[in-house]
């Protein structure tokens, strides 16, 4: 292979939750996690609309938010990793019906994971720029706008 693909290969663990579509509370989506440590504290992930080949690339760093609810409620799961290799997400840190197809697809229990995690605590910190959602109640709406294509980029 020509290519390395070193970042990419760090990422060893897939996550599948739930996101809120932009700005409208009424439609939520499945969202899969490639992620790889970067250190005790952090993952850092690449977030896919799916897990099968035909996934795209979703968010960008205004939708960085921290887990901790995902965590907590049960939606974040590990597809196919028993909840006992799982417990190291919980140290880190609705849709039924999309729920209930995740589980049913992965054969896992969000209800289960749920109560599993009652005891665990949120993180100590989480960066200002995650959770925007949450502290402001307000969300991003993207628009996608057909644009004139620079030919020549200023080098840095």
């Amino acid at each position: 292979m020509l290519q390395s693909l070193k970042p990419v290969k760090q990422f060893k663990q897939h996550i599948c939750s739930f996101a809120l579509y932009g700005h409208d509370l009424t439609r939520q989506i499945e969202t899969h996690h490639y992620c790889g440590r970067l250190n005790q504290d952090f993952l850092q992930c690449a977030v896919y609309n799916t897990d099968d080949s035909s996934a795209h690339l979703s968010g960008e760093q205004k939708l960085w938010h921290s887990h901790a609810h995902e965590i907590k409620s049960g939606l974040l799961a590990s597809p196919r990793v028993p909840e006992m290799l799982q417990k190291e997400l919980d140290d880190l840190s609705k849709t039924y019906d999309l729920v209930k197809k995740r589980d049913d697809k992965y054969r896992i229990s969000s209800e289960e994971l749920k109560e599993s995690r009652l005891s665990v605590e949120g993180p100590e910190s989480i960066n200002t720029n995650a959770d925007y959602w949450m502290k402001h109640r307000t969300g991003f709406a993207i628009d996608v706008v057909e644009t004139v294509m620079k030919l020549r980029a200023p080098f840095p």
